[in-house]
């Protein structure tokens, strides 16, 4: 599994993908924190990162859309099938790479406290477990995006797929408090926030720890982990 990881993590930066990712991925924060906090003179990092996981998340596709399709495109795929390597260790190699471009933004957010600390009194408890939340966030949105993006072996329809995926997750998030609006709505809303992704922080929001949240959030990733190698294997022996 280091082999692929090595290899995913290093494709990152041998071109511009992953220095795009993380620097406007730390423009839009920067511009949250600016705003939130900054000109607020607020120290809670929470209501930057609640918008952050919002206006971010078209960014995940950058890492994953390609992951699956790259390399049968390439026809490196064929070079892995080879290798003495079990499918979950190529599809986890990979999966860790984009974990690790991801955590560097996350890294820029563990810094504010810090920082915060000049303005006023920081909620450290507070402020770090929304950050962990986040992380679980995208690592949850990083799995599902890898899952859809191993469906195609187009690298154009596997983009497609991604943004369609992400597109439909935030619409739901957005539409949600207009369902339970409407008669028979309250049942509708419980059935789709299973798939509100977005929607599990808002606890973090107000400063509560979401325990159900944590867990839903290392639910789907291993679930998503789980039925990318699946795909997988089951493609490697086709």
């Amino acid at each position: 599994m280091s082999v692929i990881f090595k290899r995913e993590f290093r494709s990152y930066f041998q071109n511009v993908t992953g220095f795009v990712f993380i620097a406007v991925y730390i423009l839009i924060a920067g511009a949250f924190i600016t705003l939130y906090n900054f000109f607020s003179f607020n120290s809670s990092i929470s209501y930057a990162v609640s918008d952050l996981m919002l206006w971010g998340a078209p960014l995940i596709p950058i890492l994953t859309m390609n992951v699956i399709a790259k390399d049968r495109k390439s026809g490196a795929y064929q070079l892995l099938y080879s290798l003495p390597l079990r499918s979950s260790d190529i599809i986890l190699g990979k999966y860790f790479a984009m974990l690790v471009v991801f955590a560097i933004p996350t890294a820029f957010l563990a810094l504010m406290p810090l920082i915060f600390n000049f303005m006023g009194e920081v909620n450290y408890l507070v402020s770090y477990t929304s950050i962990i939340c986040f992380f679980l966030f995208g690592a949850a949105l990083i799995a599902v995006c890898t899952f859809v993006s191993s469906l195609s072996d187009n690298v154009i329809l596997s983009a497609v797929f991604n943004y369609i995926t992400v597109a439909a997750l935030i619409a739901l998030y957005m539409v949600k408090p207009l369902i339970a609006l409407l008669p028979a709505g309250e049942i509708i809303t419980k059935i789709l926030s299973v798939f509100d992704i977005f929607g599990k922080f808002e606890s973090f929001v107000y400063g509560i720890f979401d325990i159900k949240a944590i867990i839903y959030y290392l639910s789907v990733s291993a679930l998503f982990v789980f039925l990318s190698v699946r795909l997988f294997e089951r493609k490697r022996l086709m």
